[in-house]
C-alpha cells in the first residue's frame, strides 16, 4: 500500500508473516514475569524516540497493553498523533483470570490515562465502542469502528482429508476449535451439547487446539463427563500450522459466553471455507447470519449447539455451500488489506 511500517515486538514473528514495509525491530528482554514486560515497554519506547529523531513518523499507534503509558511519552516527544488500537474489554478480561482490585485499578487508570491522551481510539466493535465511550466518557469522534479480518492468501480452503493426516487428527467428521483457551470462550457449553453430537454421530471427534487458562479445566470436566474418547487437545501449535488444522475441520466453533470483540478466529474459519457454529452476539453471530456462512445460535445454549452442529454433519452440501459464502465474503470484505486501507485512512484524516 506504500506506507512503511516500523514495528516494535518483544520476540521475532513466524517468517513470513509481513510483507513488504515492515522493518520489525525485536526489544529482547530478560525472562522473569511481570519484569520483562515492563522492560520492553521502557525499551522499545526509547528505542521508538531513537528512531523517531532520525526518521520522523506521521504517527505513533499502539495496541493496547497493561500498564503500558510509555507510548504516551513517545508521541508527546516525537510531537507525532497518538492512535490506540483495543481489542476487547481488557478489564473483564483480566477480572475472569484473577486480576484483584489492586491490578484492575492500576489497569482502570492506565486506559484512562491512554485514551485521554490518544487522538483516536480504534476499537474492533460496535459494543466495544459503546462500552468505552460510557467507561471512560470518550467523545462520540475520538472512537472510530474497524472491524478484525484475516489473510485470504494464507487461511485458504484445502482438502479435509489430507488436512486431517497432517493434522494427525482422525478421519471423519471434526467439530473444531482454534484459538487461546480463556474464560471468554465458551467451550463449557460445547462439552454440555457433545453428547447429543455424539449419539447422533458416534465418529465425532471434538479438537480444541490452542492453550491458555483455562484448558486444564476443560480437560478435566471431558474427563469427568466420560467424553475423553471423542475430545482432542492438542495444545499450542505453529503459527504455520493453523490453516491445517481449520482445514481439517468439518465444522467450527465460534462460541463465546460474552463479546464486545471482533474474533480473528471467524474469519479465518470462513476464509477456509468452513461452515461456522457461532454465537449470536454482534460482530459474530450477525457476521455468520448476514453471510449465510454457517449458523447462529443463543449464547450458552448447549441445545441449540446440538442441533446446529448435528444439522451440518448431516448436510455435506450444506456445510460446502456456506463455507463458499464464507470464503467470498471475506475475499470481499473482511481482509487484512481492508483493516490496513481503514486504518490509514483515519490516520490521514486525524493528522490533516
Amino acid at each position: 500500500m506504500g506506507h512503511r511500517v516500523d514495528l516494535f515486538l518483544p520476540t521475532p514473528p513466524p517468517p513470513g508473516t509481513f510483507g513488504e514495509g515492515v522493518m520489525v525491530h525485536v526489544i529482547r528482554s530478560i525472562p522473569i514475569r511481570m519484569v520483562d514486560w515492563m522492560l520492553f515497554y521502557i525499551f522499545s519506547a526509547l528505542a521508538m524516540c531513537l528512531l523517531g529523531l532520525r526518521r520522523r513518523p506521521d504517527a505513533i499507534y499502539m495496541r493496547e497493553l497493561a500498564y503500558d503509558l510509555f507510548p504516551i511519552i513517545v508521541a508527546w516527544f516525537l510531537r507525532r498523533p497518538l492512535f490506540v488500537e483495543v481489542n476487547g474489554p481488557l478489564l473483564d478480561e483480566m477480572k475472569q483470570i484473577g486480576a484483584g482490585p489492586f491490578e484492575l485499578g492500576l489497569i482502570r487508570l492506565s486506559q484512562r490515562w491512554t485514551f485521554a491522551a490518544a487522538d483516536r481510539v480504534i476499537v474492533v466493535a460496535v459494543l466495544l465502542r459503546d462500552w468505552l465511550i460510557g467507561l471512560y466518557q470518550l467523545p462520540d469522534e475520538r472512537v472510530v469502528v474497524i472491524p478484525n479480518g484475516t489473510d485470504p492468501d494464507r487461511l485458504h480452503p484445502m482438502d479435509m482429508d489430507t488436512s486431517q493426516q497432517h493434522a494427525g487428527l482422525p478421519e471423519g467428521p471434526v467439530v473444531g476449535f482454534v484459538g487461546s483457551c480463556y474464560p471468554y470462550h465458551d467451550i463449557d457449553t460445547l462439552i454440555s451439547a457433545a453428547p447429543g453430537i455424539v449419539q447422533a454421530h458416534p465418529k465425532v471427534r471434538f479438537a480444541i487446539v490452542g492453550d491458555g487458562y483455562m484448558r486444564p479445566a476443560w480437560m478435566d470436566r471431558v474427563i469427568k463427563d466420560n467424553l475423553s474418547d471423542y475430545f482432542l487437545f492438542p495444545g499450542l501449535v505453529a503459527y504455520e500450522e493453523i490453516p491445517t488444522y481449520i482445514n481439517a475441520f468439518t465444522v467450527c466453533i465460534s462460541l463465546v459466553k460474552n463479546s464486545m470483540g471482533s474474533p480473528v478466529k471467524l474469519y479465518e474459519y470462513m476464509s477456509c471455507g468452513r461452515p461456522v457454529v457461532a454465537s449470536d452476539y454482534q460482530g459474530i453471530g450477525d457476521v455468520v447470519a448476514a453471510h449465510q456462512a454457517g449458523i447462529s445460535v443463543p449464547a450458552c445454549d448447549a441445545e441449540a449447539v446440538t442441533v446446529a452442529v448435528n444439522r451440518l454433519l448431516d448436510d455435506p452440501e450444506l456445510c460446502c455451500e456456506m463455507g463458499r459464502r464464507g470464503r467470498e465474503a471475506v475475499e470481499q470484505e473482511f481482509t487484512w488489506r481492508r483493516v490496513a486501507s481503514d486504518i490509514a485512512d483515519v490516520i490521514k484524516k486525524t493528522s490533516n
